[in-house]
């Protein structure tokens, strides 16, 4: 675990609504540097930004300074952590719980016709990895001895599109 806090001892006395507009910020004349808007950022994205060691310039919110950034490091008790709780997630989805009956059905039905992979035969599969600190993004997401894989968005939410038959047996998930 890395726990970081932002400091500003000297603050900045440029105007940011009269800087130059970026796409992730804004554009400092005065010091010609560019100035990142952290101001949405969560604790946990700006600890991953200050671990990339950038020396970057930025707008930040009041409560996002002298406060504790913690940011997890990938374990593999972590791992194990974010598989447990999706693998809970899953079993506790009345979703999956209810298509359970059809799909037995219609999976047995394919079986015996040996109809090829169509479009329709795709399925879903769709969560949302946290841990104590809130959302993880960016979090890799796979189907365990598949090529099945995705990542979390800044949400921490995640959609697989697979097909259908992959339900034929148990599926075990990965977080990376």
């Amino acid at each position: 675990m890395a726990k970081y806090q932002i400091k500003i001892n000297k603050p900045c006395t440029e105007d940011w609504y009269t800087m130059t507009d970026l796409e992730k910020g804004k554009f400092c004349d005065s010091c010609k540097k560019h100035v990142h808007d952290f101001t949405q950022y969560s604790n946990i994205e700006l600890a991953r930004e200050i671990k990339k060691g950038n020396n970057f310039c930025g707008r930040f919110k009041q409560e996002q300074l002298n406060t504790d950034l913690v940011l997890l490091e990938s374990s593999l008790f972590n791992k194990f952590r974010y598989a447990f709780s999706f693998a809970l997630f899953l079993t506790a989805t009345p979703v999956l719980i209810s298509q359970n009956t059809t799909l037995t059905k219609e999976i047995a039905n394919r079986k015996k016709s040996k109809l090829s992979t169509t479009v329709s035969d795709r399925i879903f599969i769709k969560g949302k990895i946290t841990d104590n600190q809130g959302n993880v993004s960016g979090a890799d997401v796979r189907i365990k001895n598949t090529s099945y894989k995705t990542e979390t968005n800044y949400k921490g939410d995640f959609s697989l599109r697979v097909n259908r038959n992959i339900l034929n047996e148990p599926v075990e998930l990965e977080i990376i």
